[in-house]
């Protein structure tokens, strides 16, 4: 073994938790003060003293401070003697876990949220359970279909549930840092002209003027990476605890075509909306060709399309980019719609489309 290897020592844990009750008993028996002359000096009935020396009641802020007054002892003193109180009972009484619960997490792609920073690395299966209610932010996992927006609504799609959960469930923490204005359908309608023509920077350059954008229309954009078991590109979601519209996209391939081309079918379903509900994770297959044939026609008007293929030398870059140049898109638009419907080999041009990486936290 190397001699300059060092074994990280296991975290002590008290065999027993000891209330600050008993340090606070023996503190008025050496100044000899009875519980009940405590009690009075305190202004709290004795039966409320006598919980808090047995463990039964919390040392509050407000009590610590009393103490500090009434005993000479900082009131941090208390506190902290309480914090350790608590944190040893958690550790030795860990949570009750429910044997579903253990399957439950099983489903879902804990070491790529482990990788993204939203759980601790663990291998006990019990751990992992714990550490995905503070992920989702439940008592228990089984509860995730109560909250969960992507659960709710996955009925019918392939996706494992509970993996599109999670990857629903950082959507809805990332956007936390993301302000946005009152949605507005019609500020949305008008920043698609500049939208469009963000296609045509780079990823360091165009992401931060497209959160903006949209979040002055009352969208939270949101990049997260795929998750195992997800196979979905965007979805779009109202988190109704926040009143707050989500658009999230996933960087899944990493082109810039597809990304575009998503994003503006997530567009597409919210200027399509009249009902309010902005809920699109489960729509039936004829819902989700409509809205791709919006995306196209938004970023390429079919009337100027079908003049382009029938009329200009479409396997010919040079014409590729004069025609996305009078569009105001980049080429990578026209050459993957052009592959999509068949008139260029998916082999064709394949560096047209570049690759970016965002920067998918907000700060």
């Amino acid at each position: 073994m190397n001699n300059n290897t060092k074994i990280k020592p296991k975290e002590y844990i008290s065999p027993i938790a000891i209330p600050p009750g008993e340090t606070l008993k023996e503190i008025i028996n050496e100044m000899e003060m009875s519980q009940k002359e405590l009690a009075a000096r305190l202004g709290i009935s004795e039966k409320h003293l006598t919980q808090v020396i047995n463990g039964k009641a919390e040392i509050s802020r407000d009590l610590a401070d009393k103490l500090e007054v009434v005993l000479g002892i900082h009131a941090l003193f208390w506190l902290d003697l309480e914090n350790e109180y608590r944190e040893t009972l958690k550790k030795l009484n860990p949570p009750i876990i429910v044997d579903n619960e253990e399957v439950i997490a099983r489903e879902i792609p804990y070491v790529e949220l482990v990788k993204e920073g939203f759980v601790e690395a663990t291998k006990k299966i019990s751990e992992k359970v714990i550490n995905l209610r503070q992920f989702f932010g439940v008592s228990n996992l089984n509860n995730i279909p109560k909250i969960n927006v992507a659960y709710r609504k996955a009925d019918n799609i392939k996706e494992k549930k509970y993996a599109l959960a999670a990857w629903i469930r950082i959507a809805e923490i990332q956007s936390q840092n993301i302000v946005t204005q009152k949605f507005s359908k019609k500020k949305l309608i008008e920043a698609i002209p500049r939208i469009r023509y963000l296609t045509n920077e780079e990823s360091g350059m165009f992401f931060t003027e497209l959160v903006e954008l949209l979040a002055e229309c009352g969208i939270a954009l949101v990049i997260a990476n795929h998750l195992k078991g997800t196979g979905v590109h965007g979805v779009t979601f109202l988190n109704s605890k926040r009143n707050k519209l989500i658009i999230q996209l996933s960087v899944r391939g990493k082109f810039a075509d597809k990304f575009w081309f998503t994003l503006f079918h997530e567009i597409s379903h919210i200027v399509s909306d009249e009902t309010g509900e902005f809920s699109y994770i489960d729509c039936d297959k004829e819902t989700e060709k409509e809205m791709d044939k919006i995306a196209r026609e938004i970023l390429i008007p079919q009337e100027r399309y079908i003049d382009f293929v029938e009329n200009y030398n479409y396997s010919n870059l040079s014409v590729i980019r004069s025609f996305a140049r009078q569009l105001g898109i980049h080429p990578c638009i026209v050459v993957g719609r052009l592959k999509y419907e068949g008139y260029l080999p998916y082999t064709t041009f394949i560096n047209i489309a570049p690759k970016f990486c965002i920067n998918k936290r907000v700060e």
